[in-house]
């Protein structure tokens, strides 16, 4: 018995062995299901929560959105019902002449007719028909600098926003209304030239209603209200005018600094906007008068963006059209127009300069146009001023002086207009917001978000 027992027993124990492991690895199976879809249950969850949280805050966006639109909506309608010009209480017994006589007095009307005639081809500068922007990438376009408009799409844009509508009647009444218009960018940049142009180029009347002017006359708070309620009842009449603008930036103030910005300023820069923002809205399609603003420091923490943004919109009602312009630094093919410009426009003759550089090259045209990167048209025109004087060209017709390249570039560093990378990107950031393609990239990535979303919710 002892030797059957020795025989079997490790038989028995390896069979008892064997059922034991097969038993635990079926517990361990079904406790790894069992951690698996807990698991599973527990990611769905957190995915659900994520897709009720994406839609919240797309909700609250929308809600956002809809109600900036309708603030901007009813910013443009002021001065309709139920607000009235408080300049025209002052202004009843007054005749025509007496307030042309007035507005000539506080140099608010001017005749620029005297002054030495510009117009839109006098902005040097071409299309560029090679940049572009591609979508198909967003994270890079998300990241990437906002392409500015070359000088060519601003004329583009300046003709058929400005003269066109300002010089044709019929134009004027059968296209969407455009009231006002804003040129914002560097100093020197062109702005005021450009505005010049527009009115020059229909023969329009030229009213100056710039906070400067007004502080000039040293108006109190009910002058200025009589000021722009003349202006813009003049212009009617005058037609077709344009009421320029300079440094509107500091009538657009955000309201909690609007009392900084009065101290500043001399004036009720609240008050000034009221009144600006009342006139504006009494014009029609059957009165040629265009609003001009300039500004340089439209990225400035006390301007109020969304104010500006909806008094410079055209008055389409759900499809607004932007109608600010920006006018920036010159890229390289045109600082090479503009070199040569300016220089060719003393009497000098470009290519007899290059020529007598001869092979010393001590004059280099293109290093001209590549070292002057981050100056404005107007600082490179006032460097070619100091540069080619009177004595200086009698040098270099009679003695042979030669021109060199330096000779500009020390002049063009006395300007001191030099603007910095961080400028440039500060316009190209304003310019994505105003001009819509935030948005648009921003609805893009909702849009790809939502898709993955319902991609991964049908797994």
């Amino acid at each position: 018995d002892l030797a059957i027992s020795d025989i079997i027993r490790p038989v028995v124990e390896r069979q008892i062995e064997k059922e034991v492991d097969e038993k635990l690895l079926i517990c361990l199976e079904n406790l790894r299901n069992q951690v698996e879809s807990m698991l599973d249950a527990g990611k769905k969850r957190v995915k659900r929560k994520e897709r009720e949280e994406g839609k919240r805050k797309e909700g609250k966006e929308r809600e956002r959105e809809k109600g900036k639109r309708q603030r901007q909506r009813k910013e443009r309608e002021k001065g309709k019902a139920g607000v009235k010009s408080e300049g025209e209480k002052r202004v009843k017994d007054m005749s025509d002449e007496d307030r042309m006589k007035e507005l000539i007095g506080q140099c608010i009307l001017q005749d620029i007719e005297r002054a030495d005639p510009v117009d839109l081809d006098d902005y040097i500068g071409s299309h560029n028909c090679t940049r572009s922007e591609s979508h198909e990438d967003i994270e890079k376009v998300k990241h990437a600098k906002m392409l500015a408009p070359s000088f060519g799409q601003v004329r583009s844009f300046l003709t058929e926003f400005g003269s066109i509508c300002l010089g044709s009647r019929y134009v004027r009444e059968h296209c969407p209304l455009v009231k006002t218009l804003l040129l914002y960018g560097p100093t020197r940049s062109g702005k005021t030239m450009l505005a010049r142009a527009i009115a020059n180029s229909v023969g329009a009347r030229w009213f100056d209603l710039s906070p400067a002017v007004l502080l000039q006359n040293q108006l109190s708070i009910p002058q200025i209200a009589k000021a722009i309620f003349l202006t813009f009842d003049m212009a009617k009449k005058l037609e077709p005018s344009v009421i320029y603008i300079d440094e509107i930036e500091k009538i657009f103030v955000v309201g909690k600094k609007k009392k900084d910005a009065a101290a500043k300023l001399k004036i009720d820069a609240s008050k000034m906007k009221k009144e600006l923002l009342a006139m504006t809205a009494t014009l029609k399609k059957n009165k040629r008068v265009l609003v001009i603003g300039i500004t340089k420091d439209v990225f400035s923490e006390q301007v109020d963006v969304d104010a500006l943004k909806a008094f410079f919109t055209d008055g389409t009602a759900g499809d607004e059209l932007s109608s600010m312009c920006y006018c920036p630094f010159p890229d390289y093919p045109t600082r090479t127009k503009l070199w040569q410009h300016f220089i060719e426009e003393k009497g000098v003759d470009l290519v007899q300069v290059i020529e007598d550089a001869g092979k010393t090259k001590s004059f280099d045209l293109n290093t001209l146009s590549l070292v002057s990167e981050g100056y404005a048209a107007g600082s490179m025109a006032q460097a070619v001023h100091f540069c080619l004087t009177e004595r200086r060209i009698q040098k270099w017709e009679s003695f042979g002086r030669n021109f060199k390249t330096t000779e500009f570039l020390n002049n063009l560093a006395r300007t001191r207009n030099f603007n910095f990378e961080e400028i440039v990107e500060k316009f190209a950031s304003f310019s994505s917001a105003v001009s819509g393609r935030d948005a648009y990239i921003k609805a893009i990535e909702t849009a790809k978000k939502k898709a993955l979303a319902e991609e991964e919710g049908q797994k």
